[in-house]
């Protein structure tokens, strides 16, 4: 896995008590602030295994508006695991990953998002 989607998925579980609902949570990674929104489950208990689903977004959107494009939270509450929303980065809210190969403004500020 690479360092990025590790990271986030570290940080998701390990950051703190989760408790139900919707959480938004920062963390460092190679010297940029990453954001990420955090969706727990009603029903989570802290004692029992809960599944991390890791949800990223396509180019030109953001965290929020996957949650409202995938309905992913809502099958988070039905299923039972905790849903992690990557936010990439770029300008405003229009926001994409660099997964290498592509021109465009992540590419030319240095972010990598599968190293």
């Amino acid at each position: 896995m690479s360092t990025f989607p590790s990271l986030l998925l570290m940080a998701a579980v390990a950051s703190g008590s989760l408790s139900a609902g919707d959480q938004m949570r920062k963390i460092s990674v190679d010297g940029r602030e990453r954001s990420f929104l955090v969706h727990v489950p009603p029903h989570y208990d802290a004692g029992k295994p809960t599944p991390v689903v890791l949800v990223f977004h396509g180019a030109g959107m953001n965290a929020a508006t996957t949650v409202a494009f995938t309905k992913m939270s809502a099958k988070s509450d039905e299923a039972g695991f905790i849903a992690v929303y990557a936010n990439g980065t770029g300008l405003g809210r229009f926001l994409t990953f660099n997964g290498g190969g592509r021109k465009g403004e992540t590419s030319a500020a240095g972010v990598d998002d599968v190293n």
